[in-house]
């Protein structure tokens, strides 16, 4: 049961790592591309924080995607449902 346990516990670990270090791979690369777009440094493009990060980047790249309107729709979905 113990051994169980662990496994959960590593493998549910493994995820939540997986997912941070994708996030942030794709969070830099919109950033560099915005700021390719808009002729700024990158650092001139994330001073908002988190909130700035979540509202500007995450929209402004699922605008530049087919089915934008599907994605976005997953995406405050998905910011409501972590909200609660």
């Amino acid at each position: 049961m113990c051994i169980y346990l662990r496994s959960d516990a590593l493998l549910t670990s493994s995820i939540i790592l997986a997912t941070s270090l994708l996030a942030g791979f794709v969070i830099f690369a919109v950033l560099a591309y915005m700021a390719e777009i808009r002729n700024v440094s990158i650092d001139q493009l994330g001073r908002e924080g988190p909130p700035g990060l979540v509202f500007v980047v995450y929209p402004e790249a699922i605008a530049t995607m087919a089915g934008s309107t599907f994605w976005s729709m997953i995406f405050f979905f998905l910011l409501i449902t972590l909200g609660k």
